[in-house]
């Protein structure tokens, strides 16, 4: 048998649903946004190291048809960092409720996905040659000098053949 509230207060109560429903929502969309900007930033970092690092790439690549310029080696890193500084504070307060790739097993919340995002600014720190600000990105991530090295976001394609 259900409640029965006064009309006044079914009404409060719906309202007050709606806006945590609300809020919820919000928080998942950031959650969504800060896991693709990660992704951006790791697919953009994965394309200049493939471009030899007296080239650039373009960075604006959000129009596909209307593309930005190709920026230098110097500015596209700063822009990749940039982007992973922007994932790591929009992650604060998100909620991250979907399942990701497999390979993310174990980082596919917030917390995880602020390990993995420091993890990759320790890396583009290192190719920027900011040594301090890698150590600190590093002391953030999901490294561990007396952990298990085999821990961490894994980014592999291997299928599993089922005979």
């Amino acid at each position: 048998m259900g409640l029965t509230l006064p009309r006044g207060q079914e009404l409060q109560c719906t309202y007050w649903r709606s806006c945590e429903l609300d809020a919820a929502y919000r928080r998942r969309k950031k959650g969504y946004a800060r896991f693709c900007k990660n992704i951006k930033a790791f697919e953009l970092l994965l394309n200049l190291n493939l471009t030899y690092s007296a080239n650039g790439i373009r960075v604006d690549v959000d129009d596909p048809n209307n593309l930005g310029p190709i920026l230098s080696y110097d500015e596209s890193i700063t822009a990749i960092a940039s982007l992973l500084d922007e994932a790591k504070t929009d992650l604060s307060g998100a909620t991250v409720a979907f399942s990701s790739y497999r390979w993310f097993c174990g980082f596919d919340d917030a917390a995880g996905l602020t390990k993995f995002n420091r993890a990759l600014a320790a890396r583009v720190d290192v190719y920027r040659k900011q040594w301090a600000t890698a150590l600190t990105d590093l002391d953030e991530s999901f490294f561990d000098l007396n952990g298990d090295f085999n821990e961490g976001v894994e980014r592999s394609l291997q299928y599993r053949v089922i005979s």
